[in-house]
C-alpha cells in the first residue's frame, strides 16, 4: 500500500469532492473555510499557495501534494498577488465547474 493511501484510511474519510483543473495564468482560486479535509496535486507547473490569516507564500511544484487537514480557507494562483477569480465552497451539494471560475476574457 501506497503511503498517501495508508494515510487517507486512517483519517477514515466519509466523502469527497473531486475536480481536475486545466487553467493557464493569469488564475487565482480562493477556497472558503470548510469542515472538510482539502487537498491538492499539482500535476504539472507551478502554482502558490496562502492560507487565510497566515502571511507565508508556500511555493508549489509538479508533483506536490498539500493536505489542510482542517478545511483551513486558502488561496492558490498562477501569481502571487493576484485577486481570485472566484470563491469556492467545497461542501456544497452541486458540481463545481472551475472551468467556469477560470474563465479569462
Amino acid at each position: 500500500m501506497d503511503v498517501l493511501t495508508d494515510v487517507l484510511n486512517t483519517v477514515r474519510l466519509k466523502g469527497s469532492v473531486y475536480c481536475r483543473s486545466e487553467i493557464t495564468a493569469p488564475w487565482s482560486l480562493q477556497f472558503n473555510a470548510t469542515r472538510c479535509a482539502t487537498f491538492h496535486v499539482v500535476d504539472c507547473g507551478a502554482c502558490w499557495l496562502t492560507l487565510d490569516g497566515d502571511p507565508t507564500e508556500y511555493a508549489l511544484s509538479s508533483g506536490d501534494l498539500v493536505m489542510l487537514p482542517s478545511g483551513a480557507g486558502h488561496r492558490i494562483s498562477s501569481t502571487l498577488g493576484l485577486a481570485p477569480v472566484a470563491h469556492i465552497q467545497l461542501d456544497v451539494e452541486e458540481p463545481i465547474s472551475v472551468r467556469h471560475y477560470c474563465h479569462n476574457e
